[in-house]
């Protein structure tokens, strides 16, 4: 059995990208996706942020009492 030759392409602080053989594999906090899955949770990422600036817009600012 052989080891799977493991390159580390981008190391952040919460992803890390690593070319695993001739696979591309997306680390997010210890989760491991591949390539396909990390461009679908890309999108779902941007989805759930484009959401949360409206939400931002429609609740007024916590006013001091």
């Amino acid at each position: 059995m052989s080891n799977s030759k493991i390159t580390t392409l981008y190391k952040g602080e919460f992803v890390m990208v690593d070319m695993v053989d001739e696979t591309i594999e997306l680390t997010v906090e210890n989760n491991v996706y591949g390539r396909s899955e990390s461009l679908a949770l890309l999108e779902e990422l941007r989805s759930a942020c484009s959401i949360s600036r409206i939400a931002d817009g429609m609740i007024s600012p916590k006013k001091e009492w």
